[in-house]
């Protein structure tokens, strides 16, 4: 079942972020697959996220955010940065499994974000971002990773960075007292099943960490990061840790369920280092097309999104 989608389409504003860390202290829709590693790793393969992170220790993260913070405890509103360079090469790398997949009759077809949780004491939470491949017959969202040892894993941006609420001057959702822009008028949500308002974006995001944590993950698809790659403006994206509102969701299954909000940056000119958020509805036409006639997409939400409702 396709999963819900939240990218922000809006007018966009100047405020700038500077890097830190990519793990924070205080972090999937999430099936925590069985380890698919059996015997030893073929030449010239990896098994990894696609933020660099192993196989066995990935899935023992995800294991102790289920059973140590999952429905236990509030999360630090956290976002993570990530650049171009490491988007192209995930895309470059999707593409590639794709070639391989199909062989086997299996067809990549996006990415399941995790949330995550160190063993250390205490925890640093953190997101997973993990490939999956549609199970064709059922329309399930099946972990893998397994890869070819490309460029993308030896990228020295591939961890990410993240953010605290106030660290970071270009989060702009964060921004929520700041007036001045209003939602993008050239944008038809009703029709854009991908994207959500500014302003509900910005609520979203305020109300993470208000109680425990509800989600495990969430799945979106590979053409989302494609768009975002083939945008000229683009130099990055942002995840934020966010949550939908206690009502008035075109699904009541989402009423009060965390999730994550993707938003698209680009460079501040005045400072290289610098990312911001930007907002329109440009971005993501091409994947809006594709899915937009879906008969399970409905305005801003498409059924079937968070785990633990939907998981595979």
């Amino acid at each position: 079942m396709k999963k819900l989608i939240l990218l922000i389409a809006i007018i966009s504003f100047m405020i700038s972020c500077k890097s830190k860390t990519n793990s924070s202290n205080t972090d999937t829709s999430t099936n925590t697959t069985k380890s698919n590693v059996s015997g030893k790793t073929p030449t010239g393969s990896v098994y990894k996220t696609l933020n660099g992170v192993d196989q066995k220790t990935a899935l023992d993260m995800i294991t102790h955010f289920d059973t140590s913070f999952y429905n236990k405890q509030k999360l630090p509103q956290l976002n993570f940065w990530f650049g171009l360079e490491v988007l192209r090469d995930i895309v470059t790398l999707i593409r590639n499994d794709s070639v391989s997949q199909i062989k086997a009759n299996h067809h990549v077809d996006g990415i399941r974000i995790y949330y995550a949780a160190s063993l250390d004491t205490p925890s640093k939470f953190s997101i997973l971002l993990v490939t999956t491949v549609d199970s064709v017959g059922d329309s399930l969202h099946r972990d893998y990773y397994l890869h070819s040892s490309e460029r993308l894993f030896t990228d020295t941006g591939i961890a990410g960075n993240v953010f605290k609420r106030g660290q970071c001057p270009g989060a702009n959702l964060y921004n929520w007292k700041l007036g001045g822009f209003i939602d993008d008028i050239t944008c038809n949500f009703k029709d854009h099943p991908h994207y959500i308002k500014r302003h509900m974006g910005r609520k979203m995001v305020k109300a993470f960490g208000s109680d425990v944590v509800n989600t495990r993950g969430e799945w979106f698809p590979k053409d989302l990061f494609e768009d975002a790659v083939n945008d000229s403006r683009c130099d990055g994206i942002r995840i934020y840790f966010a949550k939908h509102p206690p009502k008035g969701n075109i699904d009541t299954i989402f009423n009060n369920r965390d999730a994550f909000v993707i938003v698209t940056t680009k460079e501040d000119k005045k400072n290289k280092f610098n990312h911001k958020d930007y907002f329109d509805c440009n971005t993501f036409q091409e994947s809006v097309s594709k899915y937009s006639g879906h008969d399970l997409f409905s305005a801003g939400e498409d059924n079937g999104g968070l785990c633990p409702n939907n998981c595979n």
